[in-house]
């Protein structure tokens, strides 16, 4: 099964994913991607951070770039309406700006984010 490897853009730092994640073919790990992306922004939204900055790159084992998937892009297909101020949204009301002890770690590193998009997939 082909490998793919999904390198996060947050805050203009790169994290690359070492590791790869099998797919039995691109559209599958571009439609695992988006999927992962919806979770990862209510969580991003909850921390206090703007998600609208963020991307995937979407690599195959040859290490070329398939696809770039910016969060915003992601989240106007399937909910246009989230592309308002983290502030201004319904689903965060109460949590932008709180540290909250139980959500994931800020930053988890290009591994957490591999195992979102492997999650996705199943």
């Amino acid at each position: 099964m082909p490998m793919f490897y999904f390198h996060l853009t947050e805050d203009g730092r790169r994290s690359p994913d070492l590791e790869g994640s099998p797919f039995a073919s691109f559209e599958l790990a571009y439609l695992a991607t988006h999927r992962a992306i919806r979770d990862m922004w209510w969580e991003m939204v909850r921390r206090g951070k703007d998600p609208r900055g963020c991307s995937f790159e979407i690599h195959d084992a040859a290490a070329t770039c398939l696809a770039v998937v910016p969060f915003v892009e992601a989240m106007e297909e399937t909910m246009p309406s989230v592309l308002r101020s983290p502030a201004d949204d319904p689903h965060a009301q109460g949590a932008v700006g709180k540290d909250r002890s139980d959500s994931a770690s800020p930053r988890t590193g290009a591994r957490g984010w591999r195992q979102r998009v492997s999650a996705a997939h199943r």
